[in-house]
């Protein structure tokens, strides 16, 4: 248990410990004899309190009570919500286009190309579409793990491999086609 939910649960304790003393005065307490009139005065074992007085400590004591558990709560969405935004970890979207070093107007599709995120290895496929275009959905990234490894491989051509920043998204792939005598010996 942190300190902030051991002092939030202090003071609530004291907060519920006053409104329930003051609860208890309000009920068992008598009114003074001969008190009339808009400003009444209750006495309680030797203690005399104007009802408006108990009313508002009954009202601070409830808030005094409630404040803490109210504050650790907000603190914990504000918290959360600064790791999914600042700290922790985000998605990238990374997309590009497939080329032919050998002709650049052609078209390369039906072509998988697989990015893994090098520190925590999650990996994701995604398939060139008719323009050899390519995307990814989210790829998780953290502060320590925010380069992916990109990789192509098709049979007639070199692999290719690339580490990419996570502030890259936009990425050109250019494949090589293997030499002939390098394609024709592993053919054999």
């Amino acid at each position: 248990m942190d300190a902030l939910v051991g002092f939030s649960i202090g003071v609530f304790v004291l907060g519920a410990t006053l409104c329930g003393f003051f609860m208890v005065f309000l009920i068992r307490g008598r009114p003074i004899a001969g008190d009339r009139g808009a400003r009444q005065v209750i006495k309680f074992h030797g203690l005399e309190l104007e009802t408006n007085s108990i009313m508002l400590l009954l009202i601070v004591s409830l808030i005094a009570a409630a404040s803490p558990m109210v504050l650790y709560g907000w603190l914990r969405l504000k918290q959360q919500a600064l790791q999914e935004t600042h700290g922790g970890e985000a998605k990238i979207y990374l997309s590009g286009e497939l080329a032919d070093a050998s002709d650049p107007s052609a078209k390369l599709a039906g072509i998988s190309v697989t990015a893994t995120n090098g520190d925590t290895q999650e990996t994701r496929v995604a398939t060139s579409d008719q323009q050899g275009s390519f995307e990814f959905e989210g790829i998780r990234i953290t502060d320590g793990a925010n380069h992916i490894r990109l990789l192509v491989e098709r049979e007639g051509y070199l692999p290719f491999q690339k580490v990419i920043p996570a502030n890259e998204q936009n990425v050109r792939v250019t494949l090589s086609r293997k030499p002939a005598s390098s394609a024709e010996s592993v053919g054999r």
